[in-house]
């Protein structure tokens, strides 16, 4: 994996997944920090990028919290965002 925690914890910020209102509020800018911190950790001992996105964020807050009636638009946001700096 390429892209560090504080890229990862950037692409989170700017797509503010759990609607935290952080978005383009730069005192907010490391809202994420701690979560991009755990996936950059497990993308680089292996595990799948988005594997490590949903396993995270189900642990910060709550068991499937990316998905939303199996829609899952905001997971898929992030691994694409993500993916792009792995690319």
């Amino acid at each position: 994996m390429k892209m560090n925690s504080r890229e990862i914890s950037s692409v989170l910020w700017k797509l503010d997944p759990m609607r935290t209102g952080c978005a383009g509020d730069e005192a907010m800018r490391d809202e994420y920090e701690f979560q991009a911190e755990e996936i950059e950790s497990l993308a680089k001992s292996g595990m799948p990028i988005r594997t490590a996105i949903v396993q995270v964020f189900d642990k910060w807050f709550w068991e499937d919290c990316l998905m939303s009636d199996s829609d899952s638009s905001r997971l898929d946001a992030i691994e694409k965002n993500i993916s792009k700096f792995n690319s």
